[in-house]
């Protein structure tokens, strides 16, 4: 009886670890194509402090381009950008050009951290 309760705690155990959230989440072109996304941009000093926060809409049409839009501006014409992704680098061309950290990402939401040459934060928010 206890050999069975034992394998019965360790076959729980084994599902449990299996069964995490983050090893299912992937950032591709693949998952992102055909979605829009709220983005904040966060731009931090030399003394970590926030400096300069902007707001867009992001609408990623493909695998590799999409569009965007300037939330602040209210008179801003919709813009393209292109991007890949190599496992944790989202590469954005003509949108906060250059290399960004994957850094979080769940449900919804990813976070993105990249230096230009200071600290950079950009937040993804699933609209649909």
């Amino acid at each position: 009886m206890k050999k069975l309760v034992y394998l019965l705690f360790m076959s729980f155990l084994l599902l449990m670890s299996s069964c995490d959230k983050d090893d299912d989440t992937v950032v591709s072109g693949e998952s992102l194509a055909q979605t829009t996304w709220k983005a904040t941009y966060t731009f931090y000093n030399s003394f970590e402090n926030s400096e300069y926060v902007y707001h867009y809409v992001l609408q990623f049409s493909t695998e590799s381009s999409g569009t965007y839009a300037d939330q602040d501006d209210a008179h801003a014409s919709l813009k393209n950008f292109g991007y890949s992704i190599d496992k944790k680098i989202m590469n954005f061309r003509g949108f906060y050009s250059g290399d960004w950290t994957i850094m979080d990402v769940s449900e919804g939401r990813i976070t993105l951290q990249g230096y230009f040459p200071e600290r950079c934060v950009l937040l993804l928010e699933k609209l649909y």
